[in-house]
C-alpha cells in the first residue's frame, strides 16, 4: 500500500498489524530490564542519599532555608519510589507475584503515596523558586517554618489522597482476592 498520498477516508487504522515473532521478550531483553531496573534503582538511592545528606548540613547548599527543606523532601519521596522499584526485580526474576494480593495492594499504595508526594513537593519547589524570582525582597517569608509547614501538608495530603484511594477501591471489591486486579 502507498502510504504517500494518504487521506482521513483511508481506513489503515483497523487492519491488524502483522504477526513478528521476533519483536516478542527474549532472554536476552528480559535481562536487559533486569539490569535496567536494578541499574537505576540503586544509582537513585544513591543519589538521593547524598543529597539528603547533604541537606542536612548547614552550607553545603547555598540556596534558602525552604528550598532545602523541599530538595530534601523530594529525595525522601524518591528513595521510597527506589524502594518500590527494587520490589519489581522479585517479580521480574521469579516472573510471578509471591507476596499475595494484601501485599501487592499495600505496595501499589505506597507507590501511590510516594509519587504523588514526590510530584506535589515538584511543583511546590517550582513554586517557591517563581515567588523568590518574582519578589526576591520578601526572602524573610521564605523561611525553615514554612518549608516545614509545606512539607507536612503535602505529605499529609498524600497520605489522605493514598487512603481515599483504598476506601474506594476496597468498596468496589467484595474481599482482598479482589483487589489483585488492581495491581501492576
Amino acid at each position: 500500500m502507498d502510504t504517500t498520498n494518504l487521506t482521513l477516508e483511508d481506513d489503515i487504522s483497523l487492519k491488524p498489524l502483522p504477526y513478528d515473532p521476533s519483536l516478542l521478550p527474549g532472554p536476552v531483553s528480559e535481562n536487559l530490564m533486569l539490569a535496567w531496573t536494578i541499574l537505576t534503582a540503586v544509582v537513585s538511592l544513591l543519589g538521593n542519599s547524598v543529597v539528603v545528606i547533604a541537606t542536612l548540613r548547614d552550607g553545603v547548599i547555598r540556596l534558602d532555608r525552604r528550598t532545602v527543606i523541599l530538595i530534601r523532601n523530594i529525595a525522601i519521596a524518591d528513595m521510597g519510589f527506589s524502594v518500590r522499584i527494587l520490589l519489581t526485580v522479585q517479580v521480574m526474576v521469579t516472573k510471578s507475584v509471591d507476596y499475595g494480593g494484601v501485599m501487592c495492594f499495600t505496595t501499589l499504595l505506597v507507590a501511590r503515596f510516594y509519587a504523588w508526594a514526590d510530584a506535589v513537593l515538584i511543583c511546590a519547589l517550582n513554586i517557591s523558586k517563581l515567588g523568590s524570582l518574582l519578589s526576591p525582597l520578601n526572602a524573610r517569608l521564605r523561611t525553615s517554618k514554612s518549608g516545614h509547614i509545606l512539607a507536612t501538608v503535602v505529605w499529609t495530603a498524600s497520605g489522605v489522597s493514598v487512603l481515599l484511594l483504598c476506601v474506594s477501591l476496597l468498596s468496589l471489591c467484595r474481599g482482598v482476592d479482589e483487589l489483585v486486579k488492581f495491581c501492576p
